[in-house]
């Protein structure tokens, strides 16, 4: 019978990674950690866990990923739970239902849900989030992207089923903390966008599996939204979340999350992608250097 491994990346979790194995210690048979050596309390929790882990240079979330995987049989089913995350009782109880016949499926779904400054977001059409969290080490693969990463399953035919139950994804850290990670959040999105806007081969979900939830929304952001006006993408997207699929409804959290992560975010994106074709039209380099030079991302670097 394969074994469930629960596969999670860390850099400076000490206020997280403790709730997070104790959420899952009990229905995985294994958990394989892959630290960015992380400079906080992080590896001295894991050794207090008992938890192996292995530590291994950043470069993005999918190369380390696929780093972490390599560790895993390739007939096991692989958990995919990020250290600020946790399952809920009802999503333990479907794994733990799931597990004596976990083979039956190539993967599974699992509804993802979320946490702004300690407040539940409820409105605003973002969550629940449907994503594919286990799978079969062999049917599936990450994307090879920059950012928002998803997991794909190889086969057209693969087969799915829908765990009843929340992964609830509930940061501890401060809402400066949040600005910064996003801050590097946005360089690398811009990063995606601009290799593909300008004929670079971007590895997308939507050429992959366009039925489902996260392929859906990918080919709307590539063929749609990436292609309006500059301040207009970002405005239009945080008054649709905010007043047509009720975000204001969750109030001053809601306003705080929708306005930070559907406008400010989405239009620093923009921002950093102008700025890079800026200095690539006044200073006559190609898009790679620019890149590096504006976003200081080395495309080709192969650490």
């Amino acid at each position: 019978m394969p074994k469930l491994v629960a596969l999670i990346l860390t850099y400076n979790e000490e206020a997280h990674i403790k709730r997070c194995i104790s959420s899952i210690k009990n229905i995985v048979d294994e958990i394989v950690v892959v630290d960015s050596f992380s400079t906080d309390s992080t590896t001295k929790i894991l050794k207090s866990l008992n938890i192996e882990y292995y530590q291994n240079n950043w470069k993005n979330y999918a190369s380390q990923f696929v780093y972490g995987a390599s560790h895993i049989n390739q007939n096991d089913y692989i958990l995919r739970i990020d250290a600020d995350e946790y399952c809920d009782e009802e999503l333990l109880y479907s794994i733990e239902t799931i597990k004596t016949r976990i083979d039956k499926f190539d993967g599974y779904y699992v509804n993802r849900w979320m946490t702004f400054i300690r407040s539940p977001i409820s409105f605003g059409g973002v969550f629940p989030t449907e994503m594919l969290r286990i799978y079969k080490n062999s049917s599936g693969t990450i994307e090879s992207r920059w950012m928002d990463e998803h997991i794909v399953l190889n086969a057209k035919t693969a087969s799915t089923q829908r765990l009843k139950g929340k992964l609830i994804d509930d940061s501890l850290k401060s809402l400066s903390w949040w600005i910064n990670k996003h801050n590097g959040y946005a360089s690398r999105e811009a990063v995606d966008v601009l290799l593909q806007k300008y004929g670079f081969e971007v590895d997308s979900i939507a050429k992959k599996s366009l039925s489902s939830e996260a392929g859906f929304k990918r080919f709307l952001k590539e063929s749609v939204y990436n292609h309006l006006p500059f301040f207009v993408g970002p405005t239009l997207y945080f008054c649709y979340r905010y007043f047509v699929r009720l975000g204001f409804l969750d109030g001053v959290a809601g306003f705080n999350f929708h306005f930070f992560q559907g406008f400010w975010y989405r239009f620093l994106v923009n921002s950093k992608v102008s700025e890079v074709e800026n200095f690539m039209k006044h200073n006559n380099v190609e898009l790679i250097e620019a890149i590096n030079e504006i976003l200081a991302i080395n495309l080709n670097s192969k650490e």
